[in-house]
């Protein structure tokens, strides 16, 4: 058994979340993985990338996925493809993105990507605005977002003051899974403020019985 931890879109292994996540599994001794799913290039990042990324990790190990936002998406498009995913927590997962990408970037933004083939994209993970192009958003349309049929466990938090990608969509996808368990959370989008209750809800769920003890 393992964990993989999907970092979100313009993040990075040091996010507040993701180092959060490496304290706690690695406190009780469970194999995890932080993925760095900027692929040493961002600029040229596409989601196949990252998603072949994540499979060839997975092989054929037993896998535990933590996504958040993108991450998340990506977390239930494997989960989707790839059985050896047992379960999967998500922390306000980017469901429905390909048609919110007005509301998060902006109609301007969104057409000026498009006709000069490249936008700065501020990345949190680096601290410093870079230039990602087009083909990244081509290639995310290919994906389903929304709509997903596997009946997997997943655990789902996100924040009913999320700007980004609003919390209907986790419910949406929640209310369609049936072993699905969604947590509705005082919060934005970034969760950070929640971390302390995600991780006594996302223990119990992986399997943790102690400070102590890792999997039963």
């Amino acid at each position: 058994m393992q964990v993989l931890y999907l970092h979100g879109f313009a993040s990075s292994p040091n996010s507040v979340k993701a180092k959060y996540f490496a304290r706690k599994l690695q406190d009780i001794g469970i194999k995890y993985q932080i993925l760095d799913l900027n692929l040493g290039d961002f600029s040229k990042l596409t989601p196949t990338k990252a998603l072949i990324h994540i499979k060839n990790l997975i092989r054929n190990e037993e896998t535990i996925l933590i996504g958040s936002s993108l991450g998340g998406l990506y977390g239930l498009i494997t989960a989707e493809q790839e059985q050896m995913v047992c379960k999967l927590i998500l922390l306000a997962p980017a469901l429905e993105i390909n048609s919110l990408w007005n509301a998060i970037i902006g109609v301007d933004n969104l057409k000026k990507w498009k006709e000069q083939g490249s936008l700065p994209i501020y990345h949190y993970g680096y601290g410093q605005t870079i230039p990602l192009t087009y083909s990244f958003l081509t290639d995310l349309a290919k994906y389903q977002d929304h709509g997903f049929s596997r009946q997997i466990p997943a655990l789902v938090f996100h924040g009913i003051n999320d700007a980004t990608i609003p919390y209907i969509v986790s419910k949406r996808y929640a209310d369609d899974n049936a072993a699905a368990i969604f947590h509705q959370l005082d919060s934005n989008h970034s969760l950070e403020d929640s971390l302390e209750y995600i991780w006594e809800h996302s223990a119990d769920f992986i399997g943790v019985v102690s400070e102590n003890q890792s999997l039963i």
